[in-house]
């Protein structure tokens, strides 16, 4: 990585009037080196990457009876996998509560899923701006085929 200089201090008998100032100024400067040096060597390392884009579902320990959770992408041939999930979940609760936690990206397919459950009354939530914003809609959408049902 990176090594440390000594700093030897020598102490004048009469400091000047500016020499306080003048020291931490120094030191700040070192220490804003060493902090860019180690900046940089960390932005070095990559993150692991998502190589797969499937969606990954499931259930948390400690969660409600019937809150599920997706992260991935609700694409093509993975919308049928978790259909055929929440089906399950909604066999064995009365009351499903489907959380898009870190989805990247909905298909056609995977938004027509997520207003079919809103449409029985799956409960849809998000986190991000992406997943928040096609949730807002799809309840949109249904409040307002609700409204001209009536």
């Amino acid at each position: 990585m990176s090594s440390l200089k000594e700093i030897h201090w020598t102490h004048s008998p009469a400091p000047k009037a500016g020499a306080p100032r003048l020291l931490a100024a120094a030191l700040l400067r070192g220490a804003s080196s060493l902090l860019a040096r180690m900046a940089t060597s960390l932005a070095n390392v990559s993150a692991p990457a998502r190589s797969d884009p499937r969606v990954e579902f499931h259930a948390e320990a400690g969660a409600p009876e019937g809150a599920l959770y997706i992260d991935g992408q609700l694409v093509g041939e993975y919308v049928e996998e978790v259909e055929t999930s929440i089906r399950k979940a909604i066999e064995q609760h009365k009351d499903v509560h489907l959380f898009l936690r870190d989805v990247s990206r909905i298909d056609e397919m995977g938004h027509s899923l997520l207003s079919r459950l809103a449409g029985q009354g799956v409960e849809l939530s998000a986190a991000g701006l992406y997943s928040s914003y096609v949730v807002t809609q799809i309840r949109r959408a249904l409040s307002s085929r609700l409204s001209r049902g009536k």
